[in-house]
């Protein structure tokens, strides 16, 4: 048996998806969908393959040059698309005198092709077509006994009595004599060439997996031609191998789990978890990938698997397809450090707050060093590294535009701040003690469960100063801790980390006091940015704490001198402190 994939297709209903990835090198079940047919053709008794192609053609060229398949998989390059009829004409040299099987790349189905094959050659007809019962792609008139009457668009006006309008699934066997009533050299499609033989005579003939044309066949088929096709059928498929993967081999089925949203934060990412037989995973949604990679998905995905076998708190990734943005995870509960903390800050039991935190910080100071061995920054999406650049970029100027200029409509002189803000960077980074930063430690992304604490929404983490994390923890809006305790907090992470490290205590300390002030900035920006322009209101109810800590943070002993982004900030935070009374 001989086979083609039809893969020449421009994939514009994926469009923007399909710019940067052809259609049939989208993965699907942890496997790009070419590969999945290629496999399944040769499992089924293909000798040899070949594949038409088109857009972005280098990308499946070099592709399938890097596999070594087991049997010839030839590509045959249209520079003009041909269509489905004119593809198969192309390649008639290729084709002998036996039938040969057809099947879109874009198509996701669990047919037995074998069986397929050798009911085509049981029969009198010239091609055997799968057909599926499928609403919105039902166009094929069949008739009870199993005979195809009728091709789109004809069928969907006319169809002859006594036929029901099936789907076409894009998988079938043609005997090479169909391949007479196509034209040489120019666009065809098949469907054209089956309705002129339907019109001459000729017998086509409708493959049902169960045997009766007048049931509606259960077998698994998915076009994935528009972005909810392809996602569905990219959760459908992977979701059984994650609970595997998780729970140990049984039988798991996206039909039979119940997938709950979650609220989310301030990303746009979609949280859900999934419920099977009473067991849970969480699913992080990241949306499809636009970009090259490394996106989102990618860092989440790389930085969280290197972070577990490093031994660092996070949650396990048992299953990821970045391309989808499908990423499935352990299930840590519900309970985080802001709602433990807000409660234990609220019912003044500050020695359990101190405790709590301080098991934080040790789960921390793990994250920051042992993370950082074997740490690959390409694994970064958005930069490789806190540095100077990200520090004004980042944090400076997102403070001035969204917070200062978007939240306030105050307008500022840059150059009035500038000088100050290179000094800010440049003093931080002199004084940084190298490690890898979370990027955003609050009490938010750090999970309780079952005794301990997790640290979740690392895709973040790159390389920077280890005073970042513990002062983004400690400077946190959201618990808002005691001025005193803070201070205990990080003589503890100072103690433990200069025992560990050997470093420099009064640098340590240096850093910590600027990072304080630049998560501050950082804060304020997101928090103004994600109430105003994300639509998400309750953000704002965060700002005067931050506000009032930035100042703070600004007139602290250890700080260098700023004094217009003193004056600045003090200014900012009267501001919102008089809105908040209001």
């Amino acid at each position: 048996m001989k086979a083609l994939i039809l893969a020449a297709g421009l994939g514009t209903r994926l469009r923007p998806y399909t710019l940067a990835l052809p259609k049939p090198l989208f993965p699907v079940g942890g496997a790009p969908l070419l590969a999945r047919h290629i496999t399944t053709l040769i499992q089924a008794g293909a000798t040899s393959v070949a594949v038409n192609t088109h857009h972005l053609h280098d990308q499946i060229d070099a592709f399938i040059k890097e596999t070594d398949w087991g049997v010839p998989v030839l590509v045959s390059h249209e520079s003009e698309i041909l269509g489905t009829g004119g593809a198969m004409k192309r390649l008639v040299d290729v084709w002998d005198a036996a039938p040969f099987l057809v099947i879109n790349a874009d198509v996701v189905c669990d047919l037995d092709l074998k069986t397929l094959y050798q009911a085509h050659l049981n029969g009198p007809a010239l091609a055997t077509l799968v057909m599926h019962d499928h609403a919105a792609f039902n166009s094929v008139a069949v008739d009870d006994a199993g005979r195809i009457r009728m091709m789109p668009p004809r069928a969907l006006t006319a169809p002859p009595a006594e036929t029901r309008l099936m789907a076409f699934t894009g998988v079938h066997v043609v005997d090479p004599k169909v391949l007479s009533v196509i034209p040489d050299g120019r666009f065809y499609s098949i469907i054209d060439a089956y309705q002129e033989l339907l019109d001459r005579g000729e017998r086509l003939a409708a493959f049902l997996p169960s045997g009766d044309a007048t049931k509606a066949d259960t077998f698994y088929w998915r076009d994935i031609g528009t972005p909810d096709q392809y996602r569905r059928t990219a959760y459908e498929q992977l979701l059984p191998q994650a609970l595997a993967a998780a729970f140990g081999e049984g039988t798991y089925a996206a039909a039979t789990t119940k997938r709950t949203p979650l609220a989310g934060d301030g990303s746009d990412r979609r949280w859900y978890r999934l419920a099977t037989a009473g067991r849970f995973l969480i699913l992080a949604d990241h949306g499809l990938r636009e970009q090259e990679p490394p996106a989102e998905a990618d860092a989440y995905t790389q930085i969280g698997r290197h972070l577990f076998r490093r031994g660092v708190a996070v949650p396990q990734i048992f299953m990821a397809e970045p391309f989808s943005g499908l990423v499935f995870c352990q299930d840590l509960g519900n309970e985080n450090l802001q709602s433990r903390g807000a409660k234990l800050l609220a019912e003044g039991r500050c020695d359990h707050l101190g405790t709590l935190y301080r098991q934080v910080i040790a789960a921390l100071i793990d994250l920051n060093i042992e993370g950082a061995v074997g740490f690959d920054p390409a694994w970064t999406y958005q930069s490789p590294a806190y540095d100077q650049d990200l520090i004004l970029e980042k944090e400076c100027r997102y403070f001035l535009e969204a917070f200062i200029g978007g939240y306030l409509g105050w307008s500022v002189d840059d150059a009035l701040l500038v000088d100050e803000l290179i000094s800010l960077a440049n003093a931080l980074m002199a004084a940084s003690i190298p490690g890898l930063v979370h990027r955003d430690m609050q009490s938010r992304n750090v999970m309780l469960h079952e005794g301990r604490c997790y640290f979740i929404d690392f895709q973040g983490a790159r390389p920077g100063p280890l005073q970042y994390d513990i002062a983004s923890l400690l400077v946190d809006p959201y618990v808002n801790l005691p001025a005193d305790l803070q201070a205990r907090l990080f003589d503890d992470f100072r103690a433990e980390l200069v025992s560990r490290l050997d470093c420099d205590s009064r640098a340590l300390e240096r850093g910590y006091r600027l990072c304080r002030v630049t998560r501050n900035l950082q804060v304020l920006g997101a928090f103004a940015f994600l109430s105003q322009v994300k639509g998400k209101p309750g953000f704002a109810h965060h700002i005067p704490a931050a506000a009032d800590a930035l100042v703070a943070n600004l007139n602290h002993p250890e700080m260098i001198p700023s004094p217009r982004l003193t004056e600045l900030a003090a200014k900012a935070a009267d501001a919102v402190n008089a809105q908040k009374a209001r």
